[in-house]
């Protein structure tokens, strides 16, 4: 008998930009360019790619930190980027860049399963802390996203 309890989650996030969508989608772009995509992100990290894909970190404010490889990164614009990511966290994830009226909006989707133990055991009681979790570091994501974006806008306001 196992003890461990389903570890699979599915986490969606909308992110509301200052910006239309052509823009938006030149910034994805130019940030997966980049090599660190999550240069503005404080609670993600790349600590370096390899021929396994891109090696990423996160921080979660409950005081766990996840770690993960980013691999099969592909751009389908003007409808997606798809990625799948393996480690503490194994799935897959897509972010859509949408027009939201003028402006436009970032989707983001992942379908990820954890694989640490301690993980998948406590996951039965402490799921919603885990997607709480999940959706803290996310806004902030967002926030501090369209802080880094500001300068580069023509729109102000936005926080």
């Amino acid at each position: 008998m196992s003890v461990e309890g389903t570890a699979q989650y599915r986490l969606q996030s909308r992110w509301a930009l200052p910006t239309d969508v052509d823009h938006a989608w030149d910034v994805v772009e130019s940030l997966l360019d980049s090599g660190d995509p999550f240069v503005w992100w404080d609670a993600v990290t790349v600590e370096g790619h390899d021929h396994e894909g891109m090696h990423v970190v996160t921080a979660s404010h409950l005081g766990y930190v996840l770690r993960f490889v980013l691999t099969d990164v592909e751009v389908r614009r003007p409808d997606r980027v798809t990625v799948r990511a393996s480690g503490d966290l194994q799935g897959h994830g897509i972010v859509r860049v949408r027009p939201d009226g003028e402006c436009s909006a970032i989707e983001i989707d992942w379908e990820v399963e954890t694989t640490r133990r301690w993980m998948r055991v406590v996951g039965p009681v402490a799921r919603p802390a885990f997607v709480a979790a999940h959706g803290q570091v996310m806004r902030q994501g967002r926030k501090a996203f369209v802080r880094w974006l500001r300068p580069q806008l023509p729109v102000d306001g936005w926080e």
